[in-house]
């Protein structure tokens, strides 16, 4: 229960979303713990890839990571988000930043 709670209780300041024309088309989801950062979630329309909104959304947490004296970005991976792995790798992220994670999310019983 306890990652469940986590995810239930946010930091707002470490969720972001790029809109156009008021439509969100690509969004940002990051965590702290114990002075580490993480990207836990991104994705872009795939009509808005390709168009610079993945690397300013980065750019922004970057600098919301470094507001908060993190002393180490590491990416969350999974694999629902296997494409956007390069595009870290692009951004200066290596393998060693990357966590690779394979998890399947549902409801106890089930």
């Amino acid at each position: 229960m306890e990652p469940f709670s986590r995810q239930l209780a946010w930091d707002s300041d470490l969720i972001m979303v790029a809109e156009e024309n008021g439509e969100i088309v690509g969004a940002l989801i990051g965590t702290i713990e114990r002075n580490h950062g993480c990207y836990y979630r991104i994705a872009i329309h795939p009509d808005y890839r390709r168009k610079g909104i993945g690397k300013a959304l980065i750019s922004a947490m970057e600098q919301r990571f470094q507001s908060r004296k993190v002393s180490r970005i590491m990416v969350a991976g999974d694999e629902h988000n296997a494409a956007a792995m390069p595009f870290y790798e692009a951004m200066g992220y290596g393998a060693s930043q990357i966590l690779r994670s394979f998890q399947k999310l549902s409801i106890l019983g089930q």
